[in-house]
């Protein structure tokens, strides 16, 4: 009963659309890492700002969210259609900096929970 209660449900957003008003939208990429014999969820975002100068864009990471393990994937759909898989948060700080290492070798360095 305990571990059900942990269990999220993830709702995959758009995947290589901009989310958001023009000038200040972001795109998600979502990413499967192996650890420890499990798949862990994670988003990568990329948020776009327009410089207000020339009208120019600068894109860069904005931050990667772990979501947590996958427990089942995309099983079954809300009521507009979007897929949602089921996911247990990543609790363990041990395992959340073991994460974080990992990503960071990536070039990541803002890594969030949750």
């Amino acid at each position: 009963m305990e571990y059900q209660s942990r269990l999220r449900q993830y709702v995959h957003l758009p995947q290589g659309e901009d989310i958001g008003p023009a000038g200040r939208s972001y795109q998600v990429q979502e990413k499967v890492l192996q650890h420890n014999g499990r798949e862990i969820l994670y988003l990568v975002t990329e948020a776009c700002a327009v410089f207000c100068c020339d009208r120019s864009y600068n894109c860069q990471i904005g931050a990667v969210n772990v979501k947590g393990y996958i427990v089942r994937w995309k099983h079954k759909t809300n009521e507009k259609g979007e897929p949602i898989s089921e996911v247990e948060p990543i609790e363990d700080e041990k395992v959340q900096q073991e994460i974080r290492e990992i990503l960071r070798k990536e070039q990541v360095w803002s890594v969030y929970f949750g």
